[in-house]
């Protein structure tokens, strides 16, 4: 192997002869790698200017572009002193190409059409929708392959990035993800033969794209993408949580349902991806395809908001006027979760409960009661009516559990059922953004010091660490939180309701060990999680690192749950928990209890009337985007013209000509049923079967989609404020 200071020298692209002598291969390629250099780092600053930012004074740190006497070119890396690929890199880039081609990865999103016989009484409209939208999805699917894994609306895990049989890369792709870009031939290639809507490639090694910035034509690929009005999103970032991050926010400005039927193509491979593909493809799979919401959700929110304002419930609402601090920043506080873990940490708990602050999360509330723990907060995030139900169900069986609860302080988001609160003696709510009855009440209230809070869901104890963070509580305990099981027989602890449900609903949350496997918080085991977990346990590392940077590093997170090992917090046993904290002139309950009056200031049952007439001004302006959207659903004569119509559903549809920046929250009634369905139609669209029987389908889908709109029209007008009921649920 040659000296790389040799090397760099050798074969540095100004290293060219300046005389008349006829050029040699190597004077040739150095020539045309400076020129396609200078020529792409052009076409960037023109279109994409942060990566000729990057890229205009780039050193390489790892991996060089270097090419011998004979022109030969290939990727050098110099921690390692070997070169990566073979004796012909061209070939190799088109022939993984070729191979992929051949059997590519899909994102498909399937979902089970139901049955007609027991119609949702909870979200009729939407589930009624989508399961009509999905039968005809599946009349495309008929026939199509021997096998194919449908997954039920209710087990998306089952939904898996897999290779498609039998068949091969379409010509019209509608969204592509390239990972790691290697030298870029296969991507040149792709862009020339391929007609791609929408492409986003991340790069994880800017020493990578670098490369391909001397022999790709990337300028072409801009322009052939641009200039035909399709979308590129080039995104470079060593730092994987960052990465990430970008590719999350790309997904969300294109829309989320654009994921569905996407093709996913790894141009080029390091060990140190790993990791790195691994979470972009959970990402895939469980983030940017769950927690839509849907219209009857977002009814629900307003109504049951609307019922917990008429009821008094205070907000949390800033008041200067309020002091704030009393001493709660020295009491450690103890998020519990209702994971399997929880039941070896319950006697732990209850010897130590008068010197920590405990919250309970949602279904933890009965394991923590029969142990005689008496919760400080109970925090609860759903809306349905089976919260009043499971908390009443919890009872049974525990002697003085109404008595035990007497003083604990219910925390709800604002969308909570209403009767929830009326089970504790004192109650609060939060306003969460991106929520419809939230968003209606902030747009009356917001001069009264309310705010819309972030980082609320998606589950109980995301909501209990921001409740207790923005209470000015500064030091957090884990406990149940474990995002997973070491044993896929257990899923919550063994006390808890989850033991009492009938036969065949508790099979709903059974761990699927085949899902995703995590690292444990303690010792080296493996973590299995399913369903929601792995987005929640991914949301909860954004959470924690977010609150920490938001009280510049002022807060700990200490994760006492013996489940999976998560980002943002230490690893820290019961029995390392150290709780003399000089706390002895502090009563904690007068403290839990000012803290709570302090932040929870503001009644708002005298704004009731206001809301009123607000919500009938409302009615107006979403029965006028109904008809919008309805008179812009017509007949397709295209895959093209489909995908089209998708797209002015993502775009302008949201825009100011269709509701002013002040009602834009409106759009949180329609979307999360509209990203379902377009979710269906992107990914019926990418199914390989002909275009006529694609076309009948998807016409056929956003028929329903018109008649869906008909019906959020008519259903709000009439039942803006009808509550979920209780007679709905018969898990017990």
């Amino acid at each position: 192997m040659q000296d790389k200071k040799v090397m760099q020298e050798k074969n540095s692209p100004r290293n060219i002869k300046n005389d008349t002598e006829s050029f040699t291969d190597y004077e040739l390629v150095a020539a045309f790698i400076e020129k396609r250099l200078t020529d792409n780092l052009a076409a960037f600053k023109q279109h994409l200017p942060d990566i000729y930012e990057m890229f205009k004074e780039y050193s390489e740190e790892q991996y060089f572009l270097i090419y011998d006497q004979s022109g030969n070119i290939n990727l050098f890396d110099r921690l390692n002193e070997k070169v990566i690929y073979g004796e012909n890199p061209v070939v190799e880039c088109l022939d993984n190409f070729k191979k992929y081609s051949s059997s590519p990865i899909q994102r498909p999103y399937i979902i089970g059409s139901g049955s007609n016989e027991l119609p949702d009484e909870v979200n009729y409209l939407h589930n009624a929708s989508l399961s009509k939208i999905a039968q005809f999805q599946h009349e495309a699917l008929k026939g199509l392959v021997e096998e194919i894994s449908v997954s039920s609306f209710f087990k998306q895990e089952d939904e898996t990035l897999q290779p498609s049989n039998n068949r091969i890369l379409p010509q019209q792709i509608n969204l592509m993800f390239i990972f790691s870009v290697g030298l870029g031939f296969d991507i040149e290639r792709l862009s020339l033969d391929y007609d791609i809507r929408k492409l986003i490639i991340a790069e994880p090694n800017p020493d990578i794209f670098f490369a391909s910035m001397q022999l790709v034509d990337w300028a072409a690929i801009l322009d052939r993408f641009l200039s035909s009005g399709k979308y590129i999103a080039i995104l470079i970032n060593n730092c994987q949580k960052d990465l990430v991050s970008d590719i999350s926010h790309v997904v969300n400005s294109i829309g989320r349902h654009n994921v569905a039927g996407a093709y996913l193509y790894s141009a080029f491979f390091l060990e140190s991806y790993q990791e790195i593909f691994k979470d972009i493809k959970s990402a895939i799979s469980y983030s940017y395809l769950s927690g839509y919401g849907f219209y009857d959700d977002s009814r629900y929110s307003i109504a049951h908001t609307m019922g917990n304002i008429a009821n008094n419930v205070p907000l949390l609402a800033s008041n200067r006027n309020v002091a704030k601090g009393f001493g709660q920043s020295k009491f450690p506080v103890f998020i519990i979760g209702n994971g399997p873990s929880l039941d070896d940490d319950l006697e732990f708990i209850a010897s130590v409960q008068d010197k920590a602050v405990i919250v309970s999360c949602g279904t933890a509330l009965r394991p923590l009661v029969m142990m005689g723990i008496e919760p400080d907060f109970h925090v609860e995030l759903e809306r349905t009516a089976h919260v009043p139900l499971w908390i009443e169900q919890s009872s049974k069986g525990v002697d003085s559990f109404s008595e035990m609860i007497k003083n604990t302080i219910f925390i709800g988001v604002s969308q909570v059922h209403p009767r929830t609160a009326t089970l504790f003696n004192r109650s609060g709510m939060m306003l969460k953004d991106i929520e419809s009855g939230s968003s209606l009440v902030y747009k009356v209230l917001k001069d009264s010091g309310v705010a819309l809070i972030p980082r609320l869901a998606p589950s109980c104890v995301h909501t209990a660490i921001s409740a207790t963070v923005l209470m000015g509580y500064r030091d957090f305990y884990l406990f149940g939180v474990d995002m997973g099981t070491l044993d896929p027989e257990k899923h919550h602890s063994k006390y808890s309701a989850y033991e009492q449900l009938k036969d065949g609903e508790s099979d709903l949350y059974k761990i699927n060990p085949k899902a995703e496997v995590y690292p444990s918080n303690f010792g080296d085991q493996e973590v299995y999680s399913s369903g929601f977990l792995p987005m929640f346990k991914r949301v909860l590392e954004e959470i924690l690192t977010g609150w920490n940077a938001t009280f510049e590093g002022s807060l700990t997170f200490n994760n006492c749950s013996n489940g999976a090992k998560i980002i943002g917090s230490e690893p820290l046993s019961k029995e390392n928990i150290d709780l003399d904290n000089g706390l002895s002139g502090f009563d904690k309950k007068t403290v839990v209890t000012s803290v709570f009056d302090a932040h929870f200031s503001l009644m708002p049952e005298k704004s009731y009337q206001k809301l009123l007439s607000e919500l009938e001004s409302v009615k107006v302006k979403l029965g006028d985007l109904c008809d919008k959207a309805i008179m812009n659903i017509k007949p397709l004569k295209s895959i093209d013209e489909a995908m089209d119509l998708v797209d002015y559903f993502s775009i302008p549809f949201h825009s100011e000509d269709m509701l002013p920046d002040e009602d834009a929250w409106m759009y949180s009634l329609v979307d999360g049923s509209l990203l379902y369905i377009l979710s269906i139609v992107n990914s019926t669209a990418m199914l390989p079967v002909s275009e006529k029987l694609r076309l009948q389908v998807i016409n056929n889908q956003f028929d329903e989609l018109r008649k869906l709109f008909i019906g959020i029209k008519e259903d709000f007008d009439t039942c803006a404020l009808n509550w979920d009921q209780e007679s709905r649920y018969d898990m017990f």
